[in-house]
């Protein structure tokens, strides 16, 4: 493992802290009343303002892209940027924290899968092990008495497909598109689209009754979704698929021990047994990568 790697491991555990904490406050402000997908243009557009002046000194190569490398983007600002996000946050809307950070989390699945077959990463023993430890570790902390597959569930499952096959296209695209770029498209193109979206059913009017207390909240979480885009972005460039969105999953014990302390309550021993499965499952992924040499597929 080259430090290139290792920093790239370290950044997916500061995106997985950045998740646990923002899935908690998007879940708290979308309960506040304010509307999903007007809440998803409002702090998705500010994030892409402020990654295209972060990345604004990268803007001149576009002039050399090919029609291919602009298709590719347009592909990230589609997958990854607007229709899962417009799925998600009205599943959130529709169920709890807890379950919508559980249904996110269950994205290191998909994307072992994927890589397996799409960028050919081998999933050696470790992983294998490593991927029913992940699994076992997000269990307890769901109780599956009241959880239900609803109309809120299915749609947030429908987004993790689309964001793990996103994983995928970063991880084949990065060899020709710098990631803070796909980044870019990812959130303006992708809130653009979610704008349009907005206009044509008739909802987009409700961006203008928002308040300056609502802004305020939006700025929060619209920070985090920054510092997640990018260390995630930057993360993916550097590790393999499966190893960074295994890391990820550590993003819904947070959630749950965010939860319990809003709550003025103790983790039960459900929170704790996820806490120590999912870090077990963690390390085993860090193991095996650690153990054998890790390339970047191929470009397309």
């Amino acid at each position: 493992m080259n430090n290139q790697q290792m920093q790239g491991i370290k950044l997916a555990f500061l995106t997985a802290l950045i998740s646990g904490v923002s899935n908690f406050l998007n879940k708290k402000i979308i309960v506040s009343g304010i509307d999903p997908v007007i809440l998803t243009i409002a702090k998705n557009g500010l994030v892409g303002l402020a990654l295209l002046g972060f990345s604004f000194f990268l803007l001149k190569d576009l002039k050399n892209y090919s029609l291919k490398n602009w298709s590719k983007l347009i592909l990230i600002a589609v997958v990854g940027g607007c229709i899962p996000f417009i799925l998600y946050f009205k599943g959130l809307a529709l169920t709890s924290a807890t379950v919508g950070s559980f249904i996110h989390k269950t994205m290191f699945i998909w994307v072992a899968i994927l890589a397996v077959i799409f960028l050919k990463e081998k999933m050696n023993k470790f992983q294998l092990v490593g991927l029913a430890v992940l699994f076992l570790g997000l269990l307890p902390i769901v109780k599956f008495s009241s959880f239900s597959i609803g109309r809120g569930e299915l749609m947030m499952f429908v987004a993790v497909a689309f964001w793990s096959t996103e994983v995928i296209l970063i991880k084949k695209f990065v060899q020709e598109i710098d990631y803070r770029i796909m980044a870019v498209f990812r959130m303006v193109l992708g809130t653009f689209f979610i704008a349009f979206f907005s206009l044509a059913t008739g909802g987009i009017s409700g961006i203008f009754k928002l308040t300056l207390f609502d802004w305020s909240k939006i700025v929060l979480v619209g920070s985090l979704l920054f510092g997640y885009t990018y260390t995630w972005y930057r993360s993916l460039s550097l590790a393999p698929a499966n190893v960074a969105t295994s890391i990820l999953t550590l993003a819904l014990p947070i959630t749950i021990m965010l939860s319990s302390v809003n709550s003025i309550k103790l983790p039960n021993i459900n929170d704790l047994t996820s806490v120590i499965f999912t870090a077990a499952g963690v390390l085993l992924f860090i193991k095996s990568f650690s153990q054998k040499p890790w390339k970047q597929p191929a470009p397309n």
